[in-house]
């Protein structure tokens, strides 16, 4: 059977992937900024600028992976992050974390893109892309083990061998990641389908206007992504808040497992058991608990006890987990209203909007952050949650599941 040649090379690429989610500095990226002289205010704009990378380069790098091979894209991306970890490696300071922050989102979204298209293109090179959901979680699967073994042993690491080392590893791993993208079989890409960078972007108004006139779906995909971003900025809060609590670099590790943990449990619970439920009644929940998470980091900011704080801050990731089944089933959902030719741009402005809150939260953050208001910073976008929360509940009544 044709799948049985198909076999080897996925395996290379999931490999190649597995060992490229083994960013072993994440549980500890606070800690890492903290020896370049940086601190959690640098953390929460560099992620601003991250996401702001992310969007603005999106429809190129989509451009970019249609005009060339998706092989060649693979390994590309490959390449700018061990750009990135080397950079890191013999380098030090502000401007270079910056840099490397900007070259890991271009590799972040290029690898991105060019994965399922690289997977979709090769099973239908077999005639087999009816196996595509199968393989599709396969890769997820590694990406998800990959993350998960990191935050169970990298604050570990970094407590026993240092950052050095540590970005020593990343930079044999990725070696060895580039060497099994190398292995994979080449598939061209269909050229005389492919847009030009213009028609992409013309294509995105027109998607945009679209979905602006499709009330079914543009409520859900706003509430959606306000779950998605505030979930962005508690994850991204619990390193911040650790450190101002003294808690023991290994339990940094410890939140960071719970996180993915958690969020990989709700995966697996939603595609068994609950892809059929209604979102509706969820969304309602999630608002209350939404609510209750943003009470839980002002009562961390505030109390700074260890045990107390991390029995909170698995709360919160419980919530989270929670969240990522309503996007789940959101997308599910979004699918029914969206007519063929539209999808793909549909689908990509539903990924868009949590990015955009985010940069807008990330850049508030340096405004308040430079002044120590800490506290601040987070009851204003609680506010705005509850507002803009409250908005869209009341918008999403009643429309048809």
């Amino acid at each position: 059977m044709a799948i049985i040649h198909t076999n080897k090379s996925i395996t290379f690429l999931n490999i190649a992937l597995f060992l490229r989610a083994m960013l072993f500095l994440s549980p500890v990226i606070l800690l890492f900024y903290v020896e370049n002289g940086l601190t959690f205010k640098e953390l929460f704009l560099f992620q601003g600028i991250f996401y702001l990378t992310s969007i603005l380069i999106a429809l190129p790098v989509g451009y970019i992976t249609d005009v060339f091979s998706k092989k060649k894209c693979l390994i590309t991306s490959f390449i700018l992050f061990l750009t990135v970890v080397l950079l890191w490696y013999f380098f030090k300071g502000y401007y270079v974390i910056l840099f490397g922050e900007i070259i890991f989102a271009i590799s972040k979204v290029m690898m991105d893109t060019s994965t399922s298209g690289y997977l979709y293109d090769y099973l239908k090179s077999d005639s087999c892309e009816k196996l595509m959901p199968k393989y599709w979680a396969y890769i997820n699967f590694y990406l998800a083990l990959g993350t998960a073994i990191v935050a169970l042993i990298g604050s570990y690491l970094y407590v026993k061998i240092g950052s050095h080392n540590i970005l020593f590893i990343e930079i044999i791993l990725t070696i060895v990641g580039i060497l099994f993208l190398f292995l994979i079989k080449n598939i061209n890409s269909a050229k005389k389908h492919i847009k030009t960078l213009k028609e992409r972007y013309k294509n995105f108004l027109y998607g945009l206007q679209y979905v602006y006139n499709n009330k079914n779906i543009k409520y859900y995909m706003l509430y959606s992504g306000l779950l998605c971003s505030m979930s962005i900025l508690f994850a991204m809060s619990f390193q911040p808040i650790m450190k101002f609590a003294s808690f023991p670099i290994i339990l940094f590790g410890v939140i960071t497992g719970l996180n993915h943990g958690i969020r990989a449990l709700s995966s697996f619970l939603t595609s068994r058991y609950l892809i059929s439920c209604k979102i509706y009644n969820l969304r309602i929940l999630l608002y209350l608990l939404y609510i209750f998470a943003f009470f839980i980091i002002f009562i961390t900011i505030k109390l700074k006890y260890v045990y107390v704080d991390l029995i909170l801050l698995t709360v919160i990731c419980l919530i989270i987990g929670l969240q990522l089944a309503f996007t789940i089933l959101h997308v599910s959902r979004m699918h029914k209203f969206i007519e063929t030719e539209h999808r793909g741009i549909a689908v990509s402005i539903n990924n868009i909007i949590p990015q955009i809150i985010s940069v807008i939260i990330f850049f508030t953050s340096n405004i308040f952050f430079k002044s120590n208001k800490f506290f601040t910073f987070y009851i204003i976008f609680f506010v705005f949650f509850v507002i803009f929360g409250l908005y869209l509940l009341i918008k999403t009544k009643g429309i048809k599941e």
